[in-house]
């Protein structure tokens, strides 16, 4: 917390001195945007919409943050190419969110892209079977690779209902400290795999391994705890379902919401959540995640047929 802190500073201080220099300015906008406070991030990186001087590294925050707080169509206007698949995606335009995977030009890249298209769309199976060929076409191997790479590796196995191997790839990590190991995985990454593999536990009957591991995200979102944006409350969300605690989730994916997140097609496909979002009170929420959904989408058909 105190280094959070510490670089959060450095930062507000160099912004400070010079605004206009666009590192300096995407290092604000993604530190208030983390911290919850969207507004602050947008006026940020506004004068360079404005002036039309915004590179390729300020577009892409501009992107990352629009789509973190569920405002696709700003991200498909700020970018109405590949750098938005995931906003296609999100808005269930699933057609375009392919046709702009298929556009990115950097192999990796591209098949992140893709792979990360299928688990939104719930296509699971399909997504594990395309990273395995992938992993193996291209030569790479598991325990050669780095932490964040592995983490996602095995948030992909949990989700295509691969439990064992995950759980037996898992507990070989940080040599048979797994959970040591998950200091090393960025923060967003650790709190998926967490869910993850205490989930995979759960299916293969060892309640007491999925505890352990779930509750693993307490100490882990405590280094984390000054951010608020969605993208940091929609996984403890999670996490509080797969721990039996309907309310908390409740309570914690409403303040997501309201904060402006509608990741909706990849959460109701995700096996992780189980029945939870039938009851009332989760379909009322996630209704009016739809329905912001849909106006977007309608603002985004209409942008289209201005360009052609």
């Amino acid at each position: 917390r105190q280094r959070l802190d510490e670089a959060d500073a450095i930062a507000e201080q160099g912004y400070e001195i010079d605004p206009l220099l666009p590192s300096l300015a995407n290092g604000v906008a993604n530190e208030r945007a983390n911290h919850g406070d969207y507004d602050r991030a947008m006026r940020v990186l506004e004068p360079f919409v404005r002036l039309n001087q915004i590179s390729g590294a300020l577009i892409a925050g501009l992107v990352d943050i629009s789509n973190e707080y569920g405002r696709f169509a700003e991200a498909i206007r700020a970018n109405a190419g590949p750098r938005s698949v995931e906003a296609y995606a999100a808005l269930g335009m699933f057609d375009e969110a392919d046709l702009m995977a298929e556009g990115i030009g950097h192999y990796f890249f591209r098949f992140m892209a893709m792979r990360r298209n299928m688990q939104v769309r719930g296509e699971h199976e399909e997504a594990l079977a395309f990273t395995a060929s992938f992993l193996g076409e291209h030569g790479y191997v598991f325990e050669e690779l780095g932490s964040d790479d592995q983490a996602w590796i095995l948030q992909t196995q949990v989700l295509g209902s691969d439990y064992e191997s995950a759980i037996e790839r898992f507990e070989s990590l940080g040599h048979g400290e797994p959970l040591a190991w998950l200091e090393d995985v960025s923060a967003l990454l650790a709190l998926d795999v967490i869910n993850a593999l205490g989930f995979a536990y759960t299916q293969t009957g060892d309640a007491e391994q999925a505890q352990a591991v779930l509750h693993a995200e307490t100490s882990r979102m405590a280094h984390f705890k000054p951010y608020s944006a969605p993208i940091f409350v929609a996984p403890i969300a999670l996490n509080a379902v797969l721990l039996g605690d309907d309310d908390l989730a409740y309570e914690r994916l409403s303040r997501a919401v309201n904060k402006g997140w509608a990741d909706y097609y990849r959460t109701v496909n995700d096996p992780r959540w189980g029945n939870v979002l039938s009851q009332p009170r989760f379909m009322k929420l996630l209704e009016r995640v739809t329905a912001d959904l849909d106006e977007q989408k309608a603002e985004v058909e209409a942008l289209q047929s201005r360009r052609m």
